[in-house]
């Protein structure tokens, strides 16, 4: 009886070890390499590298045909490396180098990319079962795909600055669509060119967005946060939302004074904007205190030739217009329209806001005549370059049938 028990003991043992060589067959390693280096590498080696090549791709959890005849084909490259002068050892060695750097780009990936979550996780399902070829090639449509949608974004902005807004939208979309990081840069053109057609609550949205990611990657104390803060006021101003509106202008006041200083151009758009909120809550003296601060800056910084100083200029007029000093009012809405004219053009939708103004101005002082000139002016800009439906058309349109109706 002890005899038959120590018996089975031995064959138990024999069979533990039978265990942890993988039998012979299609699909096993040891037939794929006694198959590729045949009998001229001696049998004892052919189970040693086999077994080191299981032991290898421990990681690989096959689960279709298609996969295990992946595998196969990956440890043949790897047979093929016998030339003999390199060993098994040395030639898995170099793979687990290649596989750490792979593995360390594609760390850097993720963390210089937060928004590339579905590449990522498809690049790291890819090196986790050695699908080398894979895993280049999503790389590669990664970078194509990048280099389309920066040319898309181009051409959108191109599109924009010629005020042919439909165009743009359609661009800007194609760039997102093939960015699959949704870059903060794209999703503001989106959103700016929605602004500026009217489709506000789009452009809250996507303005939204790009703060979460600003937050995220640069943190709360950032320049484009605060720019994004900035954007996120001026779409509330829009909408007459102005507590939320003065909210995230002083968010991004905050941030530019004590990042950029006081005397920066950017310090001076958050001046000029919460400027903006009070004037349209009735509040002219701060109002006019705001536009005179970011005067003074934007004359500095930018000179009296600038855009923005020209919008400065405007926005003093339009307080001075709703105090009732015409005069004064017309004095800063002609200085503004000189420079936007000169270097935006007479056809430029802020050149027609200027028209607009005057000729709202003028209506006032009861010199209907020129109301009505500056009024088409006005028209006729906005007509070519905003939609049917947008409020600034729509008004311009009544006002100049109220104006023509007084001749």
């Amino acid at each position: 009886m002890r005899y038959l028990l120590l018996l089975c003991i031995v064959l138990m043992s024999l069979n533990a070890d039978n265990n942890n060589i993988v039998k012979d067959n299609n699909n096993s390693t040891i037939h794929i390499v006694n198959i590729t280096l045949g009998e001229n590498t001696p049998e004892e080696r052919r189970y040693d590298i086999a077994k080191q090549l299981d032991l290898f791709f421990t990681t690989k959890t096959t689960k279709t045909q298609e996969e295990n005849d992946e595998l196969k084909e990956e440890i043949k490259r790897l047979l093929k490396q016998l030339d003999g002068k390199t060993t098994i050892e040395e030639i898995l060695a170099e793979e687990r180098n290649k596989r750490i750097a792979l593995q360390k780009e594609l760390e850097e990936l993720r963390k210089s990319n937060p928004n590339m979550e579905t590449i990522t996780t498809q690049l790291e399902e890819a090196l986790a079962n050695f699908r080398y070829k894979e895993y280049h090639d999503i790389i590669d449509n990664y970078t194509k795909d990048k280099e389309s949608a920066k040319l898309k974004y181009l051409s959108a902005k191109e599109y924009f600055d010629r005020l042919l807004y439909d165009k743009a939208l359609k661009e800007i979309k194609k760039a997102l669509s093939l960015d699959e990081e949704k870059t903060d840069t794209y999703i503001d053109l989106y959103a700016l060119i929605n602004y500026t057609v009217g489709n506000y609550n789009e452009a809250l949205k996507y303005y939204q967005k790009s703060l979460a990611f600003r937050e995220k990657a640069l943190g709360k104390k950032h320049p484009d946060t605060a720019t994004s803060y900035n954007n996120i006021g001026e779409v509330y101003r829009a909408k007459g939302e102005y507590d939320k509106a003065l909210e995230f202008y002083q968010k991004s006041l905050v941030i530019w004074e004590e990042v950029l200083g006081i005397k920066h151009s950017h310090t001076a758009t958050s001046y000029n904007n919460i400027g903006e909120v009070y004037q349209a809550k009735g509040e002219y003296d701060k109002a006019l205190e705001f536009y005179q601060k970011s005067l003074a800056i934007r004359e500095e910084v930018l000179g009296i030739k600038h855009p923005d100083t020209a919008t400065s200029y405007n926005n003093i007029g339009l307080v001075y217009d709703s105090i009732g000093e015409y005069d004064k009012a017309l004095e800063f809405y002609q200085k503004a329209l000189a420079i936007r004219e000169e270097v935006l053009g007479i056809k430029h939708p802020d050149t027609a806001s200027s028209y607009n103004n005057i000729a709202v101005l003028y209506y006032k002082m009861r010199n209907y005549p020129k109301s009505a000139k500056y009024m088409q002016k006005a028209v006729d800009i906005w007509e070519r370059v905003l939609p049917a439906n947008h409020p600034n058309l729509i008004n311009a349109k009544k006002g100049l049938v109220t104006i023509k109706a007084k001749l």
